[in-house]
Protein backbone atom coordinates (compact mmCIF):
# COMPACT_ATOMS: atom_id res chain seq x y z
CA UNK A 1 0.00 0.00 0.00
CA UNK A 2 1.33 3.42 -0.91
CA UNK A 3 2.45 5.91 2.06
CA UNK A 4 0.24 8.82 0.75
CA UNK A 5 -2.93 6.17 1.74
CA UNK A 6 -2.13 5.43 5.14
CA UNK A 7 -3.87 7.42 7.20
CA UNK A 8 -3.14 7.77 11.28
CA UNK A 9 -5.07 6.18 13.95
CA UNK A 10 -8.01 8.56 14.82
CA UNK A 11 -7.23 8.44 18.49
CA UNK A 12 -3.63 9.86 17.24
CA UNK A 13 -5.05 12.93 15.74
CA UNK A 14 -6.11 15.82 17.25
CA UNK A 15 -9.44 16.82 16.31
CA UNK A 16 -8.83 20.42 16.37
CA UNK A 17 -6.07 22.96 17.35
CA UNK A 18 -7.18 23.82 20.42
CA UNK A 19 -7.73 19.84 21.68
CA UNK A 20 -3.66 19.55 20.16
CA UNK A 21 -3.07 23.21 22.67
CA UNK A 22 -5.03 22.12 26.02
CA UNK A 23 -3.17 18.72 25.40
CA UNK A 24 0.31 20.62 24.75
CA UNK A 25 -0.65 22.38 28.11
CA UNK A 26 -1.23 19.48 30.09
CA UNK A 27 2.14 17.92 29.34
CA UNK A 28 3.88 21.27 30.12
CA UNK A 29 2.25 21.19 33.16
CA UNK A 30 2.28 17.77 34.40
CA UNK A 31 6.31 18.19 33.45
CA UNK A 32 6.52 21.41 36.19
CA UNK A 33 5.31 19.51 38.34
CA UNK A 34 7.34 16.77 38.40
CA UNK A 35 10.65 19.20 38.23
CA UNK A 36 8.52 20.75 41.93
CA UNK A 37 8.87 17.42 43.05
CA UNK A 38 12.03 16.87 42.35
CA UNK A 39 13.68 20.13 43.43
CA UNK A 40 11.50 19.79 47.32
CA UNK A 41 12.83 15.99 47.31
CA UNK A 42 15.80 17.34 46.49
CA UNK A 43 15.35 20.14 49.44
CA UNK A 44 14.57 17.07 52.21
CA UNK A 45 10.93 19.08 51.65
CA UNK A 46 9.43 15.98 50.26
CA UNK A 47 10.20 12.48 52.00
CA UNK A 48 9.59 9.17 50.17
CA UNK A 49 6.46 7.51 52.39
CA UNK A 50 7.71 3.68 52.11
CA UNK A 51 10.77 5.07 53.76
CA UNK A 52 9.07 6.67 56.34
CA UNK A 53 6.30 3.89 56.65
CA UNK A 54 9.25 1.13 57.59
CA UNK A 55 10.83 4.54 60.29
CA UNK A 56 7.61 4.53 61.80
CA UNK A 57 7.47 0.40 61.83
CA UNK A 58 10.66 0.08 63.43
CA UNK A 59 10.14 3.20 66.29
CA UNK A 60 7.28 1.29 67.15
CA UNK A 61 8.81 -2.26 67.52
CA UNK A 62 11.42 -0.43 69.67
CA UNK A 63 8.39 0.87 71.71
CA UNK A 64 6.74 -2.32 72.15
CA UNK A 65 9.74 -4.15 72.96
CA UNK A 66 10.45 -1.35 75.94
CA UNK A 67 7.24 -1.47 77.40
CA UNK A 68 7.56 -5.30 77.07
CA UNK A 69 10.25 -5.48 79.13
CA UNK A 70 9.22 -2.59 81.79
CA UNK A 71 7.45 -4.98 84.21
CA UNK A 72 10.53 -6.92 84.86
CA UNK A 73 12.49 -3.27 85.55
CA UNK A 74 10.04 -1.97 87.96
CA UNK A 75 7.80 -4.86 89.31
CA UNK A 76 10.84 -6.17 92.06
CA UNK A 77 11.49 -2.19 93.28
CA UNK A 78 7.54 -1.67 93.39
CA UNK A 79 6.67 -4.87 95.00
CA UNK A 80 9.36 -4.38 97.83
CA UNK A 81 8.00 -0.77 98.19
CA UNK A 82 4.47 -2.34 98.75
CA UNK A 83 5.86 -5.17 100.50
CA UNK A 84 3.67 -7.57 98.06
CA UNK A 85 4.93 -10.52 96.27
CA UNK A 86 7.24 -9.77 93.86
CA UNK A 87 5.74 -12.93 91.29
CA UNK A 88 1.99 -11.21 91.83
CA UNK A 89 3.27 -7.38 90.78
CA UNK A 90 5.18 -8.85 87.98
CA UNK A 91 1.99 -10.83 86.71
CA UNK A 92 -0.15 -8.10 87.19
CA UNK A 93 2.34 -5.47 85.32
CA UNK A 94 2.59 -8.12 82.71
CA UNK A 95 -1.32 -8.35 82.04
CA UNK A 96 -1.55 -4.59 82.33
CA UNK A 97 1.30 -3.81 80.03
CA UNK A 98 0.18 -6.59 77.21
CA UNK A 99 -3.81 -5.03 77.67
CA UNK A 100 -2.55 -1.98 76.88
CA UNK A 101 -0.42 -3.00 73.85
CA UNK A 102 -3.04 -4.78 72.38
CA UNK A 103 -5.09 -1.98 72.17
CA UNK A 104 -2.50 0.67 70.92
CA UNK A 105 -2.05 -2.17 67.97
CA UNK A 106 -5.53 -1.34 66.76
CA UNK A 107 -4.24 2.50 66.37
CA UNK A 108 -3.16 3.45 62.40
CA UNK A 109 -0.71 6.09 61.04
CA UNK A 110 -2.86 8.38 59.04
CA UNK A 111 -0.30 9.69 56.69
CA UNK A 112 -3.15 11.64 54.73
CA UNK A 113 -3.96 14.12 57.87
Amino acid sequence: MPRSSLTPAPALVPTSRGAYDAAATRAKLAEAERRELEVARLRGVLVDRERVERAVDRLASRFREAWQAWPAQIGPDLAARLGVDEGAVLRELERAVGRHLRELAGERLDLEA
